[in-house]
């Protein structure tokens, strides 16, 4: 799978998906980290996860899930690997 991959820097701050958006990448953060931020009903945003070296940003599309539900947003700069995901129809 590593083959398939692309190497990307994740600058701080830097919006990866905005919610409801398709997720078109998979991203394994090698240093740096991501958080997920959800929007609530009051219009507020909260942070729900952080995702750093030891986890995933879209693993859902591994279960079918092609939508986002949350904000992607870079919190540390760093690097990552970047796969497409499967487009969905």
């Amino acid at each position: 799978m590593l083959a398939a991959c692309e190497p990307v820097e994740l600058k701080s701050a830097e919006v990866l998906r905005e919610p409801g958006q398709r997720i078109r990448h998979v991203y394994f953060p090698a240093g740096g980290s991501i958080s997920l931020i959800a929007p609530t009903a009051a219009g507020d945003s909260l942070e729900v996860a952080v995702i750093g070296d030891e986890g995933v940003l879209g693993v859902s599309v591994a279960f079918g899930i092609s939508m986002g539900s949350q904000r992607a947003l870079v919190n540390g700069a760093g690097t990552a690997w970047r796969i497409a995901a499967p487009p969905r129809g």
